[in-house]
């Protein structure tokens, strides 16, 4: 109950903190995104998919349109994938883990660390999936990369 009722304050905090913004600054704001985003893992930390989901989405979108090439589209793909693998749409996870390996492939090399969260997740969603040889591929190439850069595995 604690963990809900923390959860319902920070929602609270970061609507209200939306709106304020939005008031001084404008819907363009780049206080805005940032709030939603916190706002969407509120949702989802609460279990309420179907709350973050639209506006886990309308920042992919927005980060699109506004040329938010790198990290924050990115990391957009992948936020959509947790939600997704959270809520047990183990397809629509896969389609997001699979985007997003992909753009930080393209943006970053092949054997970037920063592919390390993309490959891990995909490897755990393909796992749920039963694609157990595919994602057994995915952990690989997720733990040289690890083992290549001396990261800590997130696992």
């Amino acid at each position: 109950m604690r963990l809900f009722s923390k959860g319902l304050r920070n929602f609270r905090h970061y609507a209200r903190a939306i709106e304020l913004n939005e008031k001084l600054f404008g819907p363009a704001d780049m206080r805005i995104g940032r709030d939603l985003y916190y706002l969407a893992s509120v949702y989802q930390l609460m279990g309420d998919f179907a709350k973050a989901e639209p506006i886990r989405l309308q920042l992919l979108k927005d980060n699109n349109a506004n040329g938010g090439e790198g990290l924050t589209a990115l990391g957009d793909l992948l936020e959509l994938a947790k939600l997704y693998r959270d809520w047990g749409k183990f397809d629509k996870a896969e389609t997001y883990c699979r985007k997003s390996l992909t753009e930080r492939e393209k943006a970053y090399g092949e054997d970037s660390p920063l592919l390390a969260d993309s490959l891990q997740m995909l490897s755990d969603v393909l796992a749920k999936l039963g694609k157990t040889a595919e994602a057994a591929q995915f952990k690989k190439r997720h733990d040289d990369i690890v083992a290549a850069t001396g990261m800590r595995s997130s696992n």
